[in-house]
C-alpha cells in the first residue's frame, strides 16, 4: 500500500491536466478501499531555456466519505497549499 507518492516529470500523471489529474489522483488513492488519509506529493518540474530547473510541490489529499462498515462510496478531493 502506498501513502506517499511522488510522481517525476516523466509520469502519466504530469502528462495529463487539471481537474483530471486531480480526479485521477483521487481514484488512484481510492482503489486501495481504505477508510483513512492518503497524502501525494506532486511534483512538477518545469525546464527553462537555459536547463535550469524549478520544482513545485503540492500535496493532494483524499479524505474518503464512507463509513468503516460500508464500502468506499466516494471521495471528495482537498488540495493542501
Amino acid at each position: 500500500m502506498v501513502n506517499n507518492l511522488i510522481l517525476n516529470e516523466d509520469s502519466y500523471m504530469e502528462k495529463k491536466l487539471g481537474r483530471e489529474a486531480e480526479l485521477y489522483i483521487c481514484e488512484l488513492i481510492s482503489s486501495s478501499h481504505v477508510n483513512r488519509f492518503k497524502t501525494i506529493l506532486f511534483s512538477i518540474i518545469i525546464r527553462k531555456l537555459n536547463h535550469t530547473e524549478k520544482r513545485f510541490f503540492t500535496k493532494y489529499t483524499c479524505t474518503s466519505t464512507s463509513s468503516e462498515d460500508s464500502q468506499l462510496v466516494s471521495d471528495k478531493f482537498e488540495r493542501k497549499k
